[in-house]
């Protein structure tokens, strides 16, 4: 028996066929690249977190606003909210960390600047709106401590509201006392500075410096209470004693870029000695590593010792490194425009 060939295709069965190797294909190859994209989104997101945590805020933006939308993660809004936030935008800020505290609801630090967002945008609104914000900015510093007691900035932040904000407004000092009482005993330190603070705010200054020596003899490592101490002799005029403080600091301190760029911008806003500034502000740079305080701000105090140096041509070149990394902040911008006009 002959054997027939088996029955050919219409040309419509042939196109059929050949689209769907061409859709099976193009699955294989979506699946083949998701990692692939997955891991090049997250390594896009980590590298604009470096930038944010070393202050390059231009950068920064330039790399997220070239994420797409399909990937933006609960941490690419965080980013983007704090981003925002030192670009001014406190809006765009607060819609940024809404979202990125409802993907990722236990994160304590989203609360913390999401509170931080809707407190200044309560700054910026009408008297009617800005009550409601400042209950938003409270109930979110409030989260932000109940999900991690350890968050310092978190309960910083909570005691400030506390001090500064009206009984209506969920304010008062008994509550910012309850909420220094709590971290009494695991972090006394911590505990001192926020009791100074109480004081300062009732212009108990006798009192304030109290807290801050016990602070510092609770905890002889902790800077920040060397810092706050020297801030506070600066804020009643006691210029010596500020700068006496701001050395012993240094000299316990001498790796920390924080102390460095205290000391230097602490002898400019005093009008004191200029060359000390710039050497301990060049000095902050070559040690930097990352957090707050920023290069950015350092060029900046830099550019200030400068003009005050009769030098504004060194001035303008340190407040262009400035607005480089942060193009609108206001102090490099009238900086330069004061340099410029003395050139």
């Amino acid at each position: 028996m002959i054997p027939c060939d088996p029955p050919r295709k219409n040309l419509l069965g042939r196109l059929l066929d050949l689209r769907e190797q061409s859709n099976k294909f193009l699955l294989f190859t979506v699946w083949l690249l998701a990692p692939v994209q997955v891991l090049a989104q997250a390594k896009t997101v980590d590298e604009a977190s470096s930038l944010l945590d070393r202050g390059e805020f231009a950068q920064a933006r330039e790399v997220l606003e070239k994420v797409p939308t399909a990937s933006q993660t609960p941490e690419y809004s965080f980013l983007m909210g704090k981003l925002c936030f030192y670009w001014g935008e406190f809006d765009k800020a607060a819609d940024w960390l809404e979202k990125a505290a409802a993907g990722n609801p236990q994160s304590s630090d989203c609360f913390l600047w999401l509170g931080r967002a809707q407190g200044r945008k309560a700054e910026k609104a009408s008297p009617f709106k800005a009550l409601s914000l400042a209950r938003k900015a409270r109930d979110a510093f409030q989260q932000a401590v109940a999900l991690d007691p350890g968050n310092r900035d978190a309960a910083d932040d909570l005691l400030s509201y506390y001090l500064d904000a009206p009984g209506f407004l969920g304010g008062g000092k008994e509550k910012a006392q309850a909420l220094a009482e709590r971290i009494k005993t695991i972090r006394p330190c911590q505990y001192h500075m926020q009791r100074a603070e109480i004081h300062m705010k009732e212009k108990a200054f006798p009192q304030a410096e109290q807290e801050l020596q016990m602070a510092i003899q609770a905890e002889p490592q902790c800077l920040k209470s060397h810092i706050a101490l020297a801030h506070l002799y600066q804020k009643l005029g006691h210029v010596s004693q500020a700068r006496v403080t701001l050395h012993q600091a240094v000299k316990l301190f001498e790796k920390s870029a924080w102390v460095h760029f205290v000391l230097g911008r602490f002898e400019v806003e005093a009008g004191g000695d200029l060359k000390m500034a710039s050497h301990e502000l060049e000095f902050f740079f070559k040690i930097y590593v990352s957090g707050d305080p920023y290069p950015y701000e350092a060029h900046y105090w830099l550019g200030r010792a400068f003009l005050l140096m009769e030098q504004p041509e060194k001035a303008v070149g340190q407040f262009q490194y400035a607005l480089k990394a942060l193009p609108v902040h206001e102090p490099s911008i009238r900086g330069m425009e004061e340099a410029k006009r003395r050139l």
